[in-house]
């Protein structure tokens, strides 16, 4: 089963969403996002004008744009994101990242999960993250550590 996921990225003047059909959850496309900002900032003029020609912004969407996964035996390679118009159309998702671009050229992350109620039958959601980029690397790095001993344990079961 696919980890659904979208990204919506804004400025004070743009917004624009993205739909990522599988590896939704934050190992990896929290790691995807994290990696892709870090790209974004360090290329960047620091000196260029704020807002929707905010280089940090523009780079950072076309990374995201650019994204693929490889091509594999079984399928050609594809895009990473779809662009789209609305991401409340996706119901199916499990996590929302927002990540916002100030005037100041400060990035703010946000991160929504859908979690089952105590009736495990309906879910709601709440924001697991909200912070800046150096805090948001941190969570990103302990869910790469949880999926890392997750593998490791099952790996150890099979040889069992």
């Amino acid at each position: 089963m696919s980890t659904r996921s979208t990204l919506t990225i804004r400025t004070n003047n743009s917004t624009i969403h993205f739909y990522r059909h599988y590896d939704g959850y934050i190992a990896e496309a929290g790691q995807t996002i994290q990696l892709a900002l870090a790209k974004a900032y360090k290329n960047a003029n620091a000196n260029a004008s704020r807002s929707i020609e905010h280089p940090h912004f523009k780079k950072f969407v076309n990374i995201i744009m650019n994204h693929k996964y490889e091509a594999t035996t079984y399928r050609s390679e594809q895009p990473v994101y779809e662009l789209i118009e609305d991401p409340v159309a996706h119901a199916d998702r499990e996590y929302h990242y927002e990540v916002t671009f100030n005037d100041a050229g400060y990035v703010n992350i946000e991160v929504e999960a859908w979690v089952p109620n105590f009736d495990n039958a309906t879910q709601r959601h709440e924001v697991i993250f909200d912070g800046g980029f150096d805090a948001y690397k941190d969570l990103v790095t302990k869910e790469m550590a949880i999926i890392a001993e997750r593998i490791a344990e099952l790996e150890k079961k099979r040889g069992a």
